[in-house]
């Protein structure tokens, strides 16, 4: 399972966008070297302060929280399209199955008061909304695209849940509907061979990160109902994984053009991008990215195995690794709690 776990990593990519907030703990999900499905939590210096396995077997790949829960999607010891509801604390509340059919695949998640919604692929190939209830139980899957389209992430707005990722026509896009999952609307992002990995929503306009037709990593950007669009080209090669958003810049984690986990940072209008890079030893396997009011937290693995948790400044300085586990693991998303 490990090896699957590995690939659909590494071609999918797995998070969910984060916004910014100050951090009491910080919670990163991945698996252990006997593929048992972990949640880690450390405080906001990377400490660790619990360890909780969320199934015997599976392939955690997104997470998220609300002021009282961590939501984790992905899939279970019988590939299962699976949701955990955890306290804050890391201890269980539910895990529900609902892919309901063998062959679903979920890859992101969000989280309203009401709602919580996962991304991913239904068992017929097409992409696919899953909106549950806070405590997990399913309330409707809506189809989004075709066969063979897929959702990779999804944010949610007041009034709208955005999902990127790839359209039937093998090109980047991404669908909204409203916070019930209706009045569907697909927004073509680029060419042929393009993908988003993440997307993430402001005040003002949708983010999508993923690479473009020329295998570069980019950002797409429009406004709230999809228009005035803009891409920006982050480097001359590899992929940006996902996206997190300051009140001023955007942050994209990724791999550059040697497979180094890198961080860039730039602002809306695309002209000032910073290149940092996390791991100079490569290569590396990048996850999800969030923001305190003062940190940058990425996660991923190292080129010698281990699950690793990065922090950084906002300026992109004082890199710290912590090693959350070692040999064989892989840390796939990371979110925050205040």
């Amino acid at each position: 399972m490990k090896e699957l776990a590995l690939l659909l990593f590494t071609f999918l990519a797995l998070a969910s966008p984060a916004a910014v907030s100050g951090a009491s703990s910080v919670y990163c999900i991945g698996y252990d070297n006997k593929s048992t499905p972990i949640l880690w939590i450390t405080d906001c210096a990377g400490n660790l302060l619990d360890e909780t396995s969320l199934d015997t077997s599976g392939l955690p790949n997104a997470v998220t929280t609300t002021s009282n829960q961590v939501y984790t999607v992905g899939q279970d010891v019988d590939f299962y399209a699976t949701i955990w509801v955890n306290n804050l604390d890391g201890s269980l509340v539910s895990k529900t199955r609902i892919g309901q059919v063998l062959g679903a695949l979920n890859y992101g998640v969000a989280a309203t008061s009401n709602y919580v919604y996962a991304s991913g692929v239904n068992h017929s190939g097409c992409a696919s909304l899953w909106i549950t209830k806070p405590n997990g139980s399913l309330v409707k899957i809506v189809p989004l695209g075709g066969v063979s389209s897929f959702a990779r992430k999804v944010a949610a707005s007041p009034t709208n849940v955005y999902l990127g990722g790839i359209g039937w026509d093998n090109s980047a896009a991404f669908w909204m509907t409203d916070l019930e999952g209706n009045s569907l609307k697909k927004v073509p992002l680029g060419g042929t061979r393009s993908n988003v990995q993440s997307i993430a929503v402001s005040s003002t306009n949708v983010y999508c990160v993923g690479y473009d037709q020329h295998i570069a990593p980019a950002i797409w950007m429009t406004d709230l109902e999809g228009n005035s669009l803009k891409k920006f080209v982050l480097d001359k090669g590899g992929q940006a994984n996902d996206v997190a958003l300051s009140p001023q810049k955007i942050y994209v984690l990724g791999k550059d053009s040697q497979s180094y986990a890198t961080l860039w940072i730039t602002d809306s209008s695309g002209t000032d991008i910073q290149k940092i890079t996390l791991e100079s030893e490569g290569p590396c396997y990048f996850g999800g990215i969030a923001l305190s009011s003062s940190e940058v937290y990425c996660v991923g693995r190292d080129a010698a195995g281990d699950a690793v948790l990065w922090i950084c400044s906002h300026d992109g300085h004082h890199i710290q690794k912590i090693i959350l586990d070692s040999v064989g693991e892989l840390a796939t998303d990371v979110a925050l709690s205040e």
